[in-house]
Order: C-alpha cells, then sequence, then structure tokens
C-alpha cells in the first residue's frame, strides 16, 4: 500500500503527458492541475480508494474536490457567492437523519411494542435513514442492521450521504418503495451532467462517474418518499395488512407538477444557471450548468433547531452556521412556497358575521406530507377593533404547543365552523385494528381522517388515488379542492358564522395557518416508554418551546357592523314573494343597486349579478331547491342581507 501512496505523483504526471490508462479521460486535465495534485500528494496523506469489498464511501470523500474552495474557483456562482456541496448539504435533515433523536426514539419504541419483530424492524427504518451503512451490509451478506449496528458504523451515520443518493441507479425507479433502493454495487456514481470527468473520482475514490439523467427526476426519490407498512395488531401479529403510511411522491404524481415538468429537485434543489466548477483545483475542468443547490430545504425548522442546540450530546460535528443556513433556507421554503391564505366577507345577518378562510396549496404534495405527525392549524381570531378584545378565537396555539379547548387529541374535518372549541386540522390521523387512534406506525391499519389538503391537479380518477385518498372530509363539503365546479384546486374553504355582542360597530378579522411537524398527542404513547433514545428525546422535546411556524396570514380590518347607512334603505328593503315557490324574487325598484350576491344557508356564493344585469329585469331567478337562502345587496350607501326561504 505504501508503493500505491509514492507512485500517486507520477501517476498524475503520466496523466499530464495525456497518458490514458483504463479508459480516456472526458476532459484532459491542465498542467496546473496536474502539479497540483502532485503537490497534495507529496505533502498529504491521501484517503486510498474504495477497498474491492466496500460498496460506499463516507461523504468526507467527497470533500475534497466537492467542499468549499479557499481560493473562490470552484463551487462559486458568477457572483463568487459560495454554493458548494458539502457545506449546504452537512446540516440538512438528509445529512442528519441517522442522528435524528425523534427517528431513534421512535425506532426503539417501535421495538418495544412488537419486540417479536424487533430486528426486522430496524433493518427496515434503517434502509432510508442510514442506507449506505444498511446496503453496505447487505452487500457483504449481512441481512439485519439495528440500530448497535448503526452506532458503531460511519457509513450508517453518514445518513443520507452522497453515495446514499449517486449510488442509485435507473432500474425499477418510480415503482420500488419503503426502502427499497436499486442500488449500483460496482463502484459507478451517478451525476446529472454527460460526459463527466473520470479521472480524479476514479483514482482518488476508486468510483466511476457516469451520466445519470434520472438524477434530475422525482423517481430517483420515490424509495424512501413512499412507505407502505405491514400492520400488526396488538399483539404484535401480523395482519396481512399494509397501510401507507407516507406517500410523498404518490402525492407528486397525482398533481398538476409532472406534466409541467417540476421535479422534487426543481424545489428541494433549486437550479442556478450559472457555470459552476465542480472541482477544486481542476482549473481547466469548465462549469456546469444549470447547477443544483444541494439544500434539500424541507419543512422541519422544528428538528433541524434541536439538533443545532443538542448537537454536542447528540455527537453532530457541524458548525454553528450551517445549521443557520439550512433554518434560513426552511423559513424561506415554509413562509413563501408552501401555502397562501385569504379572508372575505361572506355575509351579516343580525348578530352573526360570516367569513370564508381559502388556504391554498403551494406544493407539489398534500401540505404538510411525509411523517403523519405533521399537521397544519387554521387559527382564526375575531376582535373588537376599538377596543381590542377578542370575541371568538378558533384554533388558538400556545408555546406549549397545543391547540387550545380542542377536546381531545384530533377533531373531525370542518365545513363550517361556529363555536371555539371547533378548528380546522390538516392532518393524518391513522387507526388501529381496532379502530382506534394510533401513533405507533406497525400498528397502522386504516385512516380515521386524511383531509390534508391536495396539490394541485389532484384527482380522484389518479390511478395512485388508492394511495393518497382523502378520508374524513363529507361530500357536502363542495369547496375541498373544489372551485368553480372544478376538481384539483388545492384548495379549501372554511365557512365561519360567528356571533357576536351588541354594542360592537367594527370588527378586525385574523387568521393564520400554522405548521407543526411534532405535536405533543403525538409523544404520549412513546414517552410511556423508559429507553435511552427515549429518554434523551424526552428531555429535549420537553425543553423545547413548540410554538408552530405561521406559514401564511391574512387579515380584514375595522370591518362595520352595520352593513348599511340609513333606517329608510333598510326598511325599503322588502323581498316578495317570501317564502319563493316559483324560483322567481322581486327586488325594490326605488333603490340604487349596485350587486347582488345569492348566498347558500352556509354562506356559500352560489351567483352574483351585477348592476347592468338587473337594469335588465325586475326578478331575480334564484333557487327551487328547499332549504334557506341570502340575498346579499350592495348598494351605493352600504350592503344588506335578506333571508328567504324556498320551501
Amino acid at each position: 500500500m505504501k508503493k500505491f501512496f509514492l507512485l500517486i505523483p507520477i501517476f498524475l504526471l503520466l496523466v499530464a503527458a495525456e497518458v490514458t490508462w483504463k479508459r480516456p479521460l472526458a476532459h484532459r486535465l491542465s498542467a496546473r492541475d496536474v502539479r497540483l495534485h502532485a503537490l497534495i500528494a507529496k505533502h498529504m496523506l491521501l484517503a486510498p480508494p474504495i477497498d474491492s469489498g466496500e460498496y460506499f464511501l463516507a461523504s468526507s470523500s467527497c470533500k475534497g474536490c466537492h467542499g468549499y474552495d479557499p481560493a473562490g474557483v470552484a463551487s462559486v456562482d458568477l457572483q463568487g457567492h459560495d454554493v458548494n456541496l458539502v457545506d449546504d448539504w452537512q446540516a440538512t435533515m438528509m445529512a442528519l437523519a441517522a442522528y435524528d433523536p425523534v427517528w431513534r426514539a421512535k425506532v426503539r419504541q417501535e421495538i418495544l411494542t412488537n419486540p417479536g419483530h424487533a430486528v426486522e424492524l430496524q433493518t427496515f427504518c434503517a434502509s432510508c435513514h442510514a442506507p449506505m451503512g444498511r446496503y453496505n451490509a447487505k452487500f457483504k451478506g449481512i441481512h439485519t442492521y439495528t440500530l448497535d449496528d448503526l452506532y458503531q458504523d460511519t457509513l450508517g451515520l453518514g445518513g443520507i450521504g452522497c453515495l446514499a443518493c449517486h449510488a442509485i441507479k435507473d432500474e425499477g425507479l418510480g415503482a420500488l418503495f419503503s426502502g427499497n433502493i436499486p442500488y449500483d454495487s460496482t463502484h459507478k456514481a451517478y451525476g446529472p451532467f454527460a460526459g463527466p470527468v473520470l479521472g480524479p473520482m476514479q483514482l482518488y475514490e476508486g468510483f466511476n462517474p457516469v451520466y445519470g439523467p434520472h438524477m434530475s427526476e422525482s423517481a430517483s426519490c420515490s424509495p424512501c418518499h413512499t412507505l407502505v407498512t405491514h400492520t400488526a395488531d396488538l399483539n404484535g401479529q401480523a395482519t396481512g395488512q399494509r397501510f401507507v403510511e407516507q406517500a410523498t411522491y404518490h402525492e407528486w404524481l397525482n398533481s398538476k407538477f409532472p406534466g409541467e415538468g417540476t421535479q422534487c429537485q426543481s424545489c428541494h434543489m433549486p437550479k442556478i444557471e450559472d457555470p459552476v466548477k465542480l472541482a477544486v483545483g481542476y482549473l481547466s475542468i469548465p462549469g456546469r450548468s444549470p447547477f443544483n443547490l444541494h439544500k434539500f430545504s424541507g419543512a422541519n425548522a422544528f428538528m433541524v433547531g434541536l439538533m443545532k442546540q443538542y448537537k454536542n450530546q447528540l455527537g453532530i460535528h457541524v458548525a454553528d452556521i450551517r445549521f443557520d443556513e439550512t433554518l434560513a433556507d426552511i423559513l424561506e421554503t415554509l413562509k413563501k412556497k408552501s401555502a397562501k391564505l385569504s379572508v372575505n366577507p361572506a355575509f351579516l345577518l343580525g348578530n352573526t358575521v360570516g367569513f370564508d378562510v381559502e388556504v391554498e396549496n403551494l406544493a407539489g404534495h398534500k401540505l404538510p406530507s411525509g411523517y403523519p405527525a405533521r399537521r397544519l392549524i387554521l387559527e382564526l381570531e375575531l376582535r373588537d377593533a376599538l377596543t381590542g378584545q377578542t370575541l371568538f378565537h378558533s384554533g388558538k396555539v400556545g408555546s406549549d404547543g397545543e391547540v387550545a379547548n380542542l377536546g381531545g387529541p384530533w377533531q373531525p374535518h370542518h365545513d363550517v365552523i361556529t363555536q371555539p372549541q371547533q378548528a380546522q386540522v390538516y392532518e393524518l390521523v391513522m387507526a388501529d385494528v381496532n379502530g382506534n387512534r394510533t401513533t405507533v406506525l406497525e400498528r397502522a391499519a386504516s385512516a380515521l381522517k386524511d383531509n390534508r389538503l391536495p396539490p394541485k391537479g389532484f384527482l380522484q380518477s389518479h390511478t395512485v388515488y388508492d394511495t393518497v385518498k382523502v378520508v374524513g372530509v363529507p361530500p357536502q363539503d363542495g369547496d375541498f379542492n373544489v372551485k368553480a365546479g372544478q376538481e384539483g384546486s388545492g384548495t379549501d374553504v372554511v365557512h365561519y358564522q360567528i356571533q357576536i355582542p351588541d354594542g360592537i360597530s367594527l370588527i378586525s378579522v385574523f387568521a393564520r395557518l400554522h405548521y407543526q411537524p411534532l405535536p405533543p398527542s403525538w409523544m404520549d404513547e412513546m414517552f410511556a416508554w423508559d429507553a435511552p433514545e427515549i429518554n434523551a428525546w424526552k428531555a429535549m422535546y420537553q425543553a423545547a418551546d413548540k410554538t408552530p411556524i405561521v406559514i401564511a396570514a391574512d387579515s380584514l380590518l375595522n370591518v362595520p357592523t352595520y352593513w348599511g347607512n340609513t333606517a329608510q334603505d333598510e326598511t325599503a328593503f322588502i323581498l316578495f314573494p317570501n317564502p319563493v315557490t316559483e324560483g322567481r324574487i322581486r327586488l325594490p325598484e326605488n333603490l340604487q343597486i349596485k350587486e347582488v350576491r345569492l348566498l347558500d344557508s352556509r354562506g356559500r356564493l352560489l351567483r352574483s349579478w351585477s348592476h347592468n344585469a338587473l337594469i335588465q329585469q325586475s326578478h331575480l331567478t334564484v333557487p327551487t331547491t328547499p332549504g334557506t337562502y341570502f340575498l346579499q345587496i350592495e348598494l351605493g350607501t352600504g350592503t344588506f342581507v335578506r333571508k328567504f326561504i324556498v320551501p
């Protein structure tokens, strides 16, 4: 082996003279490049290429070429900003997947709950959280991989490292799930650029760089981002059932984004068009474009922040600035690219005010997606605009992470909310074989509720709908993922009908959408166990600020509670006939009417007429379906609401 190191400088000089070995270089290296690396070989201890009996390298092996360049030549954009792959990646949930304390605690909980298949559970979970360690063992004929194995294995502790993705070959992608990853075992590293430079990676790492267009496609994410579990009953016996615990890849398939060419990488590894040199010290290698930033910005700022806080306890050796950069990327994704919220006044009838809150999903999958603990909480607060007094508050979340007045760990989906004890929570709620809520993943047999916001283009007729179906949204909620009668809007409208006290003249409405990855109610079953991983996580979680992140907000300020100006106008506004028996209703002709809006009993807009349309007719055509309806008439002096009945 020592002779090998002594030969490296000579070998590099041969490369400079354009002498080929095994296969020619795709791009010739300059003499300056070779002299530089001959100097490195002379004065530094170089790691040998991968041994023939190994199948993966730790990501630290990639840092020399793909990390920070002190000269500011490689891994920088045209403005000179550092965009090196290693620094962007190393404080992400991908990099720290095997250190994630809640994941470790969760695996331990599942082991204690079902000890009869503890080894299988650990091996299954490690397939996605520690794939290089687990598959390196598998290729050696070792088909089990436990937490104890992980804790002693630098490959496994590397989480989703460089080769955890770049060693995936294009075989069966899009149809392989649950940690069944089609890894190449012949030392190939796939990348998104044609004509890769072969020599340096072959020489220093023993890997052959290969062009792999699948690296830029969502299908490369499918092996881990669709997860199907095998259901066990409360005695730990397999039932033969399967449960789709996570289906982010299938959610993306059932959206408009594949048709638009928007891949997972488009958001989580955003491209820059600047040509970027990919290897430190190789000045003659041309820049590559477009370049995918390896930010992997997801949504779990809570977990990244905790791992920064407890990094010494967890054994994580990453600088705080890297965590801060990752947290900034996550918050930008959450607050600018995830959801949109809008509040609209619906009706005023006596002391009852109606407001419609529309929630719009901007992501390419359900919102939230992934691990089933995650949820969105819609908060609506109504205040007296003059005194600031809160008159109504639904979905209020405290610093302990709990929703006030919720009355239990979960609520059904709401189309109409009339009481503060009701709150709209978008989430997946799992049930065991007895139909009771559970947070034990292996006990999940069905969904009690899955009203997470679908992405735009989401259809019940799609071939993968059975893996991503909506559960618990009643059929009468006609505006969940529907707008203007068209399915696939990626929106939901929640109708608030609120009683206000007498004497309130101005009100203000505030709506906020909260994202919460790890609600307190998800920890109850886990914290009942006593184990090192669970106790460590429990101490971190209980000391943490669990206030969720507001990812979207909207408000209406100083809304008058009397939508009219004179008693004369209000008295003159009489509907006839009422009840309506023939589908036509007459309006008074002596008022300057600007617009008429027809609302159903829940305050939803059914139709509107402009002033020009009213000139052509003295009667309005209204529904013949029995029920209670409202006409909202906008005048020059204000707005009136009148109820009519179709018997």
